[in-house]
Formats: C-alpha cells, sequence, structure tokens
C-alpha cells in the first residue's frame, strides 16, 4: 500500500529558499545573464527580491552590455485577421525562442495610440496628445516628462545619450520636414535648435559616442554636433540653456553612395567602445550589408576599415539605439551578425511588400536569412533592452 505524507511531514520537506545564504545567493547573481531571470530569482521571496534591488543595483544596470535584445511587437502583430476587434497591447518577443515574454508591461493602453519616437537604454519614447515628449521605462511604467519644444514640430526620432536611470543625460530630437535637430541637458528648461541648412537631419542616425554627438544619412554623409555655451558680448547667460549653440560639421565620407543610394545607414558602439558604420542596401529584394570600422581623428574627421567580422559581437538595429551584445553572452545568437527589425515597407522580389520583419546578416560568409516576416511591429521595428529599477514590481502570476 503506497504511503502518503502527513501534511506536517511534506511541510517540514518545502524548501524555505529564505534561509539560503547570502553568500549562496550572491554566487548564483553572478551567473545570471538575462534581465528575465534577474525577475524570475527576485519573485522567489522578499530576501531575494532585496538582494536584487539593493545589493545588486549596478549588477542590473550594466547587464544591458550581454543581454539578449527583445522586439517591441503588439498584440495583433501574430495574430491580425483572427479578431481586429481583440484589445492591443504591446508586449517583448523573444526571437530566438520565437515566443512573446510573459512579462506585463507598464506600459498604459493609450499610448498605442501615440507617436512612437524610438528607444534608447531600455526606455521609450513617445509622443503625448499635446506633442510633448515622454520618456517611458517599459517594466516599471515610470514616466520622464522633457520641457515641450520651442514649436510644435512633427518629431521624427528621439535619441538619449544613456539610461536616465544612472542620473544625468541629454537627449536628441529630429524632426520630419525640417533642416533643424533639438537639443536638450535634462534639467534645463529649454531646447536648443541648431541653425537652419539643408540637411534633412530625420533621415538621419544620431549616436551619443563619447564626447561626440555623431548622425549618419542613408547616402553615407557622417555629420558631427558640437554644443557649446556662448556668450553675449563676454557676460555669461544666467540661464546656461539660452547660452548654448550647435554647430554642425558634416563630412560626405563615402561620396561614391550618392550613386548606390544605400536604404538605411547606422553608426553603432561595440561593448569594446569601438565605433562601426553600417550601410544596409536594397537590391531587387535582396539586402547588401556593407560594415566599416571608424576611427575618430582630428576635427572630428574619419578613417574607414572594412570589417571582415565583428569580433564575436551581435549588432541590433532598427528604430533604436543600435545595440552591441557579445554573442557568447547570448545563447542562440550568431556571433558576427546584424539583426535588423525593419518596419517598413520593403519591395522583394515578385513585387511583393512586407511591412515589418527581421533578418539576419553574417559577415563571416555575408548570408541574409530572414528570420521572422511578419514579426515585428507597427512602431517601427524597435529592440529594447529593459532594465530593472527599484520601483519595478514582479507580477507573479507572469514568471
Amino acid at each position: 500500500m503506497a504511503k502518503t505524507l502527513s501534511s506536517s511531514t511534506s511541510s517540514a520537506l518545502s524548501p524555505n529558499w529564505a534561509c539560503l545564504p547570502v553568500d549562496l545567493l550572491e554566487l548564483i547573481l553572478e551567473k545570471l545573464v538575462f534581465l528575465s531571470d534577474y525577475i524570475r530569482f527576485s519573485a522567489v521571496c522578499k530576501l531575494w527580491n532585496s538582494i536584487v534591488l539593493n545589493d545588486h543595483k549596478e549588477n542590473r544596470i550594466s547587464l544591458s552590455n550581454h543581454q539578449l535584445p527583445w522586439l517591441l511587437v503588439s498584440s495583433r502583430d501574430e495574430d491580425e485577421d483572427k479578431d481586429e476587434d481583440r484589445e492591443e497591447r504591446f508586449s517583448l518577443y523573444n526571437f530566438v525562442k520565437a515566443e512573446i515574454c510573459n512579462f506585463r508591461l507598464g506600459i498604459l493602453h493609450n499610448y498605442l495610440n501615440r507617436r512612437y519616437c524610438g528607444s534608447s537604454h531600455g526606455w521609450m519614447i513617445f509622443l503625448s496628445s499635446s506633442d510633448q515628449l515622454v520618456i517611458l521605462n517599459p517594466l516599471s511604467g515610470t514616466t520622464i516628462h522633457p520641457p515641450p519644444f520651442n514649436e510644435n514640430h512633427r518629431v521624427a526620432k528621439v535619441i538619449l545619450s544613456r539610461n536616465p536611470s544612472l542620473g544625468s543625460f541629454e537627449i536628441i530630437a529630429t524632426f520630419y520636414g525640417l533642416t533643424e535637430v533639438a537639443y536638450l541637458k535634462f534639467g534645463d528648461e529649454f531646447w536648443i535648435h541648431s541653425e537652419g541648412n539643408n540637411l534633412a537631419f530625420f533621415i538621419y542616425n544620431f549616436i551619443f559616442y563619447k564626447d561626440h554627438i555623431f548622425g549618419v544619412s542613408h547616402r553615407g554623409r557622417i555629420v558631427s554636433l558640437l554644443v557649446t555655451n556662448g556668450d553675449h558680448n563676454g557676460i555669461q547667460s544666467s540661464k546656461e540653456s539660452f547660452s548654448r549653440q550647435i554647430k554642425v560639421r558634416f563630412e560626405d565620407i563615402e561620396p561614391h553612395l550618392e550613386k548606390m543610394w544605400a536604404s538605411i545607414s547606422f553608426i553603432v558602439e561595440t561593448t569594446q567602445n569601438d565605433l562601426l558604420l553600417v550601410h544596409i542596401f536594397e537590391n531587387f529584394g535582396h539586402s547588401i550589408y556593407k560594415i566599416y570600422k571608424l576611427i575618430v581623428l582630428s576635427n572630428d574627421q574619419f578613417k574607414r576599415i572594412p570589417m571582415v567580422n565583428l569580433d564575436g559581437h551581435c549588432l541590433f538595429l532598427g528604430k533604436n539605439r543600435p545595440i552591441s551584445v557579445l554573442a557568447s553572452n547570448c545563447p542562440g545568437c550568431r556571433p558576427n551578425s546584424i539583426y535588423y527589425s525593419y518596419g517598413i515597407s520593403r519591395r522583394r522580389s515578385g513585387g511583393a511588400y512586407d511591412m515589418y520583419g527581421v533578418e539576419e546578416f553574417n559577415l563571416e560568409d555575408e548570408s541574409v536569412r530572414e528570420l521572422h516576416r511578419g514579426i515585428g511591429s507597427k512602431y517601427g521595428g524597435s529592440w529594447i533592452v529593459p532594465t530593472m529599477n527599484a520601483q519595478f514590481e514582479v507580477d507573479k502570476s507572469l514568471v
């Protein structure tokens, strides 16, 4: 006859996770790579949650250097035809496992109808109904509200200099149809706009790199923005933001691109602080990638070196600040590859059009393959590396 355990015996055999030695828990945390594992760890009990949020704050912030990015999708992206009336919501998609991550995002439903301006350092940027920027952490729901623009413009893309959780940061914004760019050091009251010129900045992808701000157009023209503190008749303004000026310098690093017309170009900073230039061309329905290492010389001039590999890195490109991770830290990623999430119409062979998808380019064998056609987002094809902060609460029903 089978023996049954009494409730007291069963309770005695149940593990008491809160009694595990803290040193052992620290060792476990050091082995974790993915933010999802940190979230599950913190959901076990109050002690484990406290260790993650307090003792390992720096570890959580540095996770972005070796964490698998997630793709921002909407709930109807995979199943658009079955229920058009079903409520839409934001989700994060794990492209390696080909599944929707079951973490509840702190994004209110009304953001679905707002203009999406991109993502940087795990934060998303929207334009509110009153045409004001809202910087939002998709996990915690924390929002930051920069001051309004000097004039109402149609915002194209917004880039942050670093994770706002770390403190002071800077912002660059471009606008559709305008030949100017706006800059803000968070805490200032006013945006600084560059003087008008013939550069359509909305076709540029910008990046903050060390003490520089660089941008590249789809035709390979590279610009550098220099924010300076001016003065008025030798007297410094009492409001520093009033006295700032933006100087624009540009260089046609690849003049032959005027004839080739790259579909899109990116400047990327790797985890080793190298600067890469990526061009993606459309050629009769097939993508062609060209990658170079950029050496910044004096006066913001560049030396361009063709790349034969990415030193084991993977790049994630889309309507986001370009992301670089080491493939060895992200199982399922192919070393020396670029994962490009496109969120625009693309001509394919046979004349068909795709609205969005993900393709993989490998630099070593120069192969291009479609990974997830139709998986992406009408919000621009963004990769997100979410960041945990002390305000994040774990929904235990989702882990």
